[in-house]
């Protein structure tokens, strides 16, 4: 989504929020009713062709968010909607809460779709004569945020399942069969991988096998199917167990934040 494709997402100062109000003219405007859109930041891939976004949907449901995983907070850098008055309504609010930002580190829509969800499965916390004690807390944190520890803060203060997307560096690089799209896939990143008995390079960052095209760049000739670098494979039990043990440190993490966000709330 270009900046300027809709004229009237001008009013957006923030271009993370201008892209969601693209996201929602888009919608309205091009696409057929009931059906799905799925919502990705730049540097994110699709890492294995044999997984579909449809395995993700569940009937009833038509807005879906996931954990960033690596620390408690809901990603930004992607969702699946629905083309419905729910589905539109949604993105188009979390377009035009940029309006509602405080004058703080606010961590722009990163920090913002935390109060957002609040905001939104919780509509008594909108209003400051309904909102409980604690929601007034965690949004004063939101307020008086200097850095992203106080965001982080906020975050685990307002707030799982398994997402279509996770960030590539979290297992350095490997894959599963259970994967289907990687985060964090960016150009200035690639590595080259040590050559192998052919003489071939592949990317240590990229998940793929290919032909080595002098620029970290993997070369597939037309029709033929994505090879997947087995270097790189790890089965899908292990990758459990290894995120399972990362949970369990994020959770200790969590807690601390926790524990930091109750000393900001006392020195209110």
């Amino acid at each position: 989504m270009y900046d300027d494709r809709y004229p009237a997402c001008a009013v957006h100062k923030d271009i993370f929020f201008k892209r969601h109000c693209n996201v929602h003219l888009y919608m309205k405007e091009k696409m057929a009713e009931d059906s799905w859109l799925l919502f990705i930041d730049g540097d994110v891939g699709v890492v294995n062709p044999r997984v579909l976004i449809e395995e993700y949907i569940q009937p009833g449901y038509d807005i879906y968010l996931f954990d960033r995983f690596w620390n408690w907070e809901f990603a930004a850098l992607s969702y699946l909607v629905k083309n419905n008055d729910r589905g539109r309504a949604w993105v188009n609010g979390f377009a035009t809460f940029e309006f509602q930002l405080p004058k703080s580190h606010h961590g722009t829509d990163n920090g913002a779709l935390h109060p957002f969800m609040m905001f939104y499965l919780v509509p008594e916390t909108r209003n400051e004569t309904t909102r409980s004690r604690m929601s007034s807390l965690c949004l004063s944190i939101w307020n008086r945020s200097r850095s992203w520890d106080d965001v982080f803060a906020m975050e685990a203060c307002v707030r799982t399942g398994y997402g279509w997307s996770r960030d590539l560096w979290t297992l350095h690089s490997h894959w599963t069969d259970d994967d289907f799209m990687m985060h964090a896939v960016k150009e200035h990143d690639l590595k080259p991988y040590p050559v192998d008995e052919n003489e071939r390079r592949a990317c240590h960052i990229s998940t793929l096998a290919g032909a080595w095209d002098g620029l970290c760049g993997c070369i597939f000739p037309a029709g033929e199917p994505w090879l997947m670098e087995g270097r790189l494979q790890l089965d899908p039990s292990v990758k459990r167990k290894i995120l399972d043990r990362m949970a369990n440190q994020i959770l200790k993490s969590q807690m601390t934040a926790l524990g930091n966000a109750s000393g900001k709330i006392l020195n209110l």
